[in-house]
């Protein structure tokens, strides 16, 4: 059995769970605040994802690989691997899904406002 690295308590493959792409540690979803619905998402659009110790240390060797650096000339002719790129679009859809998330609950908040108005001025 697999062990939770946020709660140390056993991850059942029965159960819902995250794996990092990274790491490859199995998490709970409600360890790193995620909702099962959430999971689900990742999981049916073949998202990838990565834990937040990963993410702080990928973070990390970017910076120091940016500052250890020369500049030079050909600086914007950064290359991108395939990984970096997949990484990049994957959060760009996560960006996405949350903007339309937000889209969403601000149009059915304003139709709230809009019935509380209308029940108040008439």
């Amino acid at each position: 059995m697999v062990s939770c690295p946020i709660c140390s308590l056993t991850v059942k493959r029965s159960q819902s769970n995250l794996t990092c792409n990274n790491c490859k540690h199995l998490f709970h979803p409600e360890c790193v605040s995620l909702k099962k619905e959430d999971v689900d998402f990742l999981t049916s659009a073949n998202k990838l994802w990565t834990c937040q110790n990963c993410t702080k240390s990928m973070k990390i060797l970017q910076q120091s690989d940016f500052s250890n650096s020369p500049v030079s000339s050909q600086s914007s002719d950064k290359h991108f691997d395939s990984t970096d790129l997949k990484r990049i679009l994957s959060s760009l859809d996560d960006v996405r899904a949350e903007q339309s998330k937000l889209f969403d609950l601000v149009n059915n908040q304003s139709k709230k406002l809009d019935v509380l108005d209308n029940k108040f001025t008439c």
